[in-house]
């Protein structure tokens, strides 16, 4: 698909907060002639802009001069061509829907949970409480245990063996559009993307529904830290949507054989005295139970969040001036 961009602001405090996801189908959305506003987030590994717009996050094949936080005004010239249209949102590119990546949910799980529900109700609420991570103490052991099958990249080791029977035996095509959801999944946790940030999209009980972390991690390079101690690191972004708290990242980098940990606080927003504190405090607990050594900072107003190119869509997005 292609771009004109009609106009270009600088960087100002109403465009430090990037726009947000607006619910509208992208073959609705990005019909020609349509126009949509973005906010310049960052660049790729090679200089191309990354912009945020409430149809997603798409990479300019051009190089750009304008700060970070611009505020672009996009015509589309040439609309993405969709292979077939669906109803709910999909993992996968190409359809009309934004991926879950753009969109932070994952339908397909949210359906099957109901189906599991309705065959197995004692089923749904285990999986649920035991096996889904969720916003409280056992979200560690949710994140590890997700993240361990999506290593090896079989559903059934994460959703269970007789849960999956369940959806197989009662809606079979919903059985396989998970199981290679969650392959794609795999896929994209291992290819590195933008500036070689892996992804993992982690699926996230929060009472109401199911939304979405994002996890970004990769080596850290020590030509970006004047700083480093020869110890390269490893730098990982945890990425998520709060109610109350709007956008937050959690940008953590690890030296010394996991003995010291630095981690910024991104929100689009100033948080209070008393959100701060909480989170010196809770640092410095775990640091001292651990014998971690570190930091926590706290960055806003702009928070100048790492973006990263939708690693399920494709990003050949021309543009023409």
């Amino acid at each position: 698909m292609s771009f004109k961009i009609t106009r270009i602001a600088p960087p100002s405090a109403a465009a430090n907060t990037a726009p947000r996801p607006s619910g509208t189908p992208l073959a609705t959305a990005l019909a020609g002639g349509n126009v949509l506003r973005g906010v310049i987030t960052g660049t790729t590994a090679s200089g191309h802009p990354v912009v945020q717009t409430p149809s997603g996050v798409f990479s300019l094949n051009a190089q750009s001069t304008a700060p970070r936080g611009s505020t672009l005004t996009l015509q589309v010239i040439e609309p993405p061509k969709f292979s077939r249209p669906v109803a709910a949102t999909s993992i996968h590119p190409g359809q009309e829907s934004a991926s879950i990546f753009a969109d932070r949910r994952w339908p397909p799980l949210q359906q099957a949970i109901q189906v599991l529900h309705d065959v197995n109700p004692a089923a749904s609420r285990h999986f649920i409480a035991a096996t889904l991570p969720r916003p409280d103490g056992q979200l560690t052991s949710g994140l590890i245990f997700f993240l361990t099958a999506l290593r090896g990249g079989d559903l059934r080791s994460w959703f269970g063996d007789a849960n999956l029977a369940v959806l197989q035996k009662s809606r079979p095509a919903l059985a396989n559009r998970l199981a290679n959801d969650f392959s794609t999944l795999a896929r994209v946790a291992e290819e590195p993307v933008g500036a070689d940030w892996r992804v993992a999209m982690i699926p996230i009980n929060t009472g109401s529904q199911i939304e979405q972390i994002r996890m970004l991690f990769r080596r850290h390079d020590n030509d970006e830290d004047e700083n480093a101690d020869g110890d390269m690191g490893t730098r990982f972004i945890l990425d998520v949507n709060l109610t109350r708290l709007g956008r937050l990242q959690l940008d953590g980098l690890v030296r010394n054989q996991g003995k010291k940990l630095d981690l910024i606080l991104r929100s689009d927003d100033v948080l209070d005295d008393q959100n701060r504190n909480d989170i010196r405090r809770v640092f410095s607990q775990a640091a001292e139970l651990t014998g971690l050594q570190g930091s926590v900072s706290f960055q806003a107003s702009p928070p100048d969040f790492i973006d990263i190119p939708d690693p399920l869509a494709d990003h050949n997005v021309g543009l023409i001036v």
